[in-house]
């Protein structure tokens, strides 16, 4: 899948730091209103893991932006989450 080429990695860190924030608050919000203590568990597991998720796919972006810039590679496209980012003033280069 690939997302509109107007969103650049940029702004994909900034919904991915945004998205982390959502994912606090709802950690809160769980243990503050479930009482079951099973189920507080499980739901607070799935939102730390995809806290973790979101943080190390931002990462893996960041690198990917500077390998693509440094080398100038066959194509000016980075992953995040499954889904195609374009980086932004970059050409692609065809080698032969």
């Amino acid at each position: 899948m690939e997302l509109p080429e107007g969103i650049e990695p940029d702004q994909v860190k900034v919904a991915a730091i945004v998205a982390i924030a959502v994912v606090v608050l709802g950690a809160f919000l769980v243990l503050r209103f479930i009482q079951k203590l099973i189920l507080k568990l499980v739901i607070l597991l799935a939102l730390v893991g995809a806290g973790v998720f979101l943080y190390a796919q931002r990462d893996s972006l960041d690198d990917c932006q500077q390998r693509v810039r440094a080398s100038l590679g066959r194509d000016c496209v980075c992953g995040f989450a499954g889904f195609d980012v374009t980086v932004p003033g970059c050409t692609a280069v065809s080698r032969p």
